[in-house]
């Protein structure tokens, strides 16, 4: 069933990829690519993780998938027929973006990563001592298992950096390509969360910043040079980045506390194929919910039980699980979440509301002109977010862990204050 599987992608991400005008990076393109990707890697990987999908499981991702797909087409033809005269190109001019109250900004994100990180260099030496990476490991053990947390307050502080980190990366690629130079003060404002992370002993906010990161730069790449789709220089580009990226993250495991053995191969191979195995065996076991929508909706459901006594993490019922040896991790990707809390009609409905909203968002940005009046495009921004979801959907369900939460609309109203105040100059400090 793994070659299957693949060839059925593969044709789907075909079929989408038509339906946006040849674009890689289309809300289905993006998933489908992902899971054509990883299902080839379950093929090279299918004897060492002992990896052969069972129908069921190959059946359930094909409709996810098709849901996906489907849904993203249907919209596609709704705005190529309501938008006839659109020739969906991006052609517009990139005019600088100028930031107001840079000093008041630099002290604001400067402050900011200062408190986190003595708040978390303090509690990791309450709870372990030695190296860098053995504090680091015990800390991010601590905070998984639920016995440590840091104070609410320095959580919203580095929600707030978070937030203008994203939309410091969106300023700094705009603004490179009309200057053709990286601002320094957006750069660093982008390094102060990514060491929070790196100290913290994650990695999903600095993948989530890069992700964003890519999706800004290619659209606005074909912008610049006025194309209509990828190209052979660009396609280079993002393969080096991503290339870059593993080599990256698979050296940062030994500098926080992760001493597995893998090799780079086996590292790359066991992250890509293992959340299918794993999907694979949660499909053909049985498995009650306790709650309506607790594995799609943890985090909202977290917060409205806070002080309940109720325990509802990923971790409490996402369990590790192992393999010839192998730890296969605990992520089962994102379908694992819909099919366990709503069955069949949450591999279909789950994902089609996703690839609405997802769609919407990528044609409203199409449709209209990117960057009009040097101001912060809200449909692309959003666009590019929301695209770190459908990346990783091989992976776990991200992209509701990322939105439906209450930490998404404090990065809402962080995104609203930032725009009003550093953006569009509406108040200015001396």
């Amino acid at each position: 069933m793994n070659i299957h599987l693949f060839v059925t992608i593969l044709s789907m991400f075909l079929i989408v990829y038509l339906f946006h005008n040849r674009d890689v990076f289309g809300p289905s393109s993006i998933v489908c690519g992902v899971f054509v990707f990883c299902s080839y890697i379950a093929i090279y990987s299918s004897q060492r993780l002992n990896l052969n999908l069972s129908f069921k499981a190959y059946s359930l991702l094909v409709c996810g998938i098709s849901s996906i797909s489907i849904t993203s087409i249907l919209i596609s033809v709704f705005y190529k027929l309501n938008y006839k005269n659109t020739n969906f190109f991006l052609e517009t001019n990139i005019t600088y973006i100028k930031i107001y109250n840079r000093k008041l900004i630099i002290s604001i994100c400067s402050i900011l990563f200062l408190i986190s990180l003595i708040s978390q260099i303090k509690l990791a030496l309450s709870i372990s001592g030695g190296s860098l990476s053995n504090l680091i490991y015990a800390y991010r053990m601590e905070m998984l298992s639920g016995t440590e947390r840091i104070p609410s307050i320095v959580s919203n502080m580095e929600t707030v950096n978070y937030a203008i980190g994203y939309l410091a990366i969106y300023i700094l690629v705009n603004n490179f390509f009309v200057i053709k130079k990286v601002d320094s003060l957006l750069l660093l404002i982008i390094i102060y969360p990514c060491a929070i992370g790196i100290l913290s002993g994650s990695r999903g906010e600095i993948i989530h910043y890069f992700i964003f990161f890519l999706i800004i730069y290619y659209y606005y790449y074909l912008i610049d040079k006025n194309k209509k789709n990828i190209d052979g220089k660009l396609i280079l580009k993002i393969v080096l980045i991503f290339a870059s990226m593993f080599l990256v993250f698979y050296f940062i495991k030994f500098a926080i506390g992760r001493q597995d053995q893998l090799g780079l191969v086996e590292y790359i191979s066991g992250h890509l194929a293992a959340p299918l195995k794993l999907f694979d065996l949660f499909v053909n076991e049985n498995h009650i919910t306790k709650y309506w929508g607790e594995e799609t909706f943890t985090r909202l459901l977290a917060t409205f039980m806070k002080g309940s006594g109720t325990d509802l993490r990923y971790n409490t019922y996402a369990t590790f699980r192992y393999i010839n040896g192998l730890s296969l991790g605990n992520v089962y990707t994102a379908f694992r979440a819909y099919y366990a809390d709503f069955g069949l009609s949450g591999i279909v409905i789950v994902p089609a509301c996703i690839s609405l909203f997802s769609s919407i968002l990528y044609w409203n940005f199409r449709v209209h002109t990117l960057n009009q009046k040097a101001v912060i495009n809200k449909n692309l921004f959003l666009y590019a977010y929301v695209s770190y979801g459908l990346f990783m959907m091989f992976y776990s369900n991200q992209i509701m862990e990322y939105m439906i939460n209450i930490s998404f609309l404090k990065m809402v109203i962080v995104w609203i204050t930032f725009d009003y105040v550093f953006v569009r100059g509406k108040i200015k400090f001396k």
